[in-house]
């Protein structure tokens, strides 16, 4: 089982942490998240860029060592402790793979909430369902949307969608079209 290296970020000048995170190869995770910071724009990666153009990179030091089960346990417990600690750490997540809890800053929620607007898949936006009809066996039926017509006749909901925007000629050999 691979050893896990618990590591911290800090800023080379007030040699505060800044960050904590969890890698085989906190080195090598380091030059990611540098990679990272052409592209992104959390604070973390703000941060960094900040340093760079000083001339500067982050400090990188393994504070605990672990393995591979126990390395989420302990990302979030050295996140939290550093954080009860005072520290204004710059991680998005409370820790752990995958982990929830993202905390976004200003920034990001400004860049959100323009990508959003006007959305109409965009999150608490209703969508307006199609009525759907179809002949059957010669016999004419209505559905209150595509995903009532695919659960009544048990068939998949993106062959009839496929079916209705024209992508296909049937679905399951029925031509359904929208009301």
């Amino acid at each position: 089982m691979a050893v896990i290296k618990i590591y911290t970020l800090s800023d080379p000048i007030s040699k505060q942490v800044v960050y904590v995170g969890a890698s085989k190869n906190p080195l090598k995770r380091l030059s990611g998240h540098l990679c990272e910071s052409k592209q992104d724009k959390t604070e973390k990666h703000k941060w960094i860029i900040s340093l760079f153009s000083c001339g500067l990179k982050p400090l990188v030091h393994t504070i605990d060592e672990c393995n591979e089960d126990e390395c989420d346990f302990l990302e979030i417990f050295y996140i939290s402790l550093f954080k009860s600690w005072g520290f204004n750490l710059l991680n998005m997540t409370i820790g752990g793979k995958g982990a929830g809890g993202r905390i976004m800053g200003d920034y990001q929620k400004n860049i959100l909430s323009k990508v959003h607007k006007g959305n109409k898949y965009a999150i608490g936006v209703t969508h307006k369902r199609k009525k759907v009809s179809a002949i059957i066996n010669d016999t004419y039926k209505e559905f209150e949307s595509v995903s009532h017509a695919a659960n009544v006749l048990n068939l998949s909901r993106r062959a009839i969608s496929n079916n209705i925007n024209g992508r296909s000629k049937k679905a399951y050999g029925i031509k359904f079209s929208a009301i």
